[in-house]
């Protein structure tokens, strides 16, 4: 976030999480209250929102990874990285089972990345 800035522009659907850390923010930096105004962004979309200054942070599980971070900063991990798989009733019990069948997973994701190559 912009240190000069009177708004914080949160993304993502962690609000409570970007909420703590506007308020943190205003508290360490002796900043006047922010205001949090949310700003609709996809997986694809996310990173250009904040190089092209559309929003001063994305508060949302996000893996660093070393091309994203050429592009942007990222805090410390707040989070595990995972993927979990959902299957209808007496569809396949594992990852074989899966074997020719089509997925889908979130477009523009480090999941779908690797589903892919998989």
């Amino acid at each position: 976030m912009a240190a000069n800035t009177s708004t914080a522009l949160i993304t993502g659907g962690t609000s409570g999480i970007g909420r703590a850390v506007a308020k943190k923010l205003t508290e360490q930096r002796s900043l006047p209250a922010l205001s949090v105004v949310y700003v609709p962004v996809t997986a694809k979309d996310r990173f250009e929102a904040i190089t092209q200054q559309k929003a001063d942070l994305l508060c949302e599980p996000t893996s660093a990874t070393l091309s994203r971070r050429e592009m942007v900063d990222f805090s410390l991990p707040t989070f595990l990285d995972g993927a979990s798989l959902m299957a209808r009733a007496g569809g396949p019990k594992d990852l074989r089972g899966l074997a020719g069948r089509q997925i889908g997973v979130l477009a523009g994701t480090t999941t779908g990345s690797h589903c892919a190559t998989r």
